[in-house]
C-alpha cells in the first residue's frame, strides 16, 4: 500500500515475465493500480495488462533469451530504485548471482527433507569450480519458531 507523502519511497512490484504470460486475472494484475507493478519482458504486447496498470517494458534477451538482468537494473536505476528484494524462482536467482550482482542473501532453512522433490532455491551456476563459485559471509542467524533464518553479505 502506498503511505501518504512516501509514494516515491515505496515498493514496486518488478516481474520478469519472459513471455508475457502474467494473466490479467491474477492479483498482480487486479491490484496494480493500488501498488506499481512493473513486468519486464521480451515479448511483445500486454494491452489486456496496461490496461489494468500494470507497466509493461521490453527489454533485450540474455543469451538464454530471457530478459537481461542487467538491462532490467538499469531501467530500474534509471527511475531512482536503489534497492531491490528478489523474491524469483532457482533461474532467477541465478542469474542475479552468476552476474555477480546479490550483495546479500537471506535464506531460511526448515527441519524437513524434501530431496528430489522439492524445488531448489538456486539453479546451476555459471561457476564451474569452488574458486569460481560466489562467496559471501554469514552475518546473522535468527531462529524463527523452528525454522532458521541466515544473512549473508558478499564477499569483497
Amino acid at each position: 500500500f502506498r503511505i501518504p507523502g512516501f509514494e516515491d519511497r515505496s515498493p514496486l512490484r518488478v516481474v520478469l515475465d519472459t513471455r508475457l504470460r502474467l494473466s490479467v486475472d491474477s492479483t498482480l494484475a487486479q491490484t496494480a493500480r493500488e501498488i506499481p507493478t512493473l513486468v519486464f519482458t521480451t515479448a511483445e504486447g500486454g494491452g489486456a495488462l496496461t490496461d489494468l496498470g500494470v507497466e509493461v517494458v521490453r527489454v533485450a534477451r540474455d543469451a538464454r533469451g530471457r530478459p537481461d538482468i542487467s538491462a532490467c537494473l538499469n531501467a530500474l536505476a534509471g527511475r531512482g530504485v536503489t534497492r531491490l528484494l528478489v523474491e524469483g524462482g532457482a533461474t532467477v536467482h541465478a542469474a542475479f548471482l552468476d552476474r555477480g550482482l546479490a550483495d546479500r542473501l537471506e535464506l531460511f532453512t526448515a527441519p524437513i527433507v524434501l530431496g528430489a522433490a522439492g524445488h531448489g532455491a538456486i539453479d546451476a551456476l555459471a561457476a564451474l569450480t569452488l574458486e569460481e563459485a560466489p562467496r559471501f559471509e554469514r552475518i546473522t542467524s535468527r531462529k524463527l519458531g523452528v525454522d532458521l533464518l541466515e544473512s549473508f553479505a558478499a564477499k569483497a
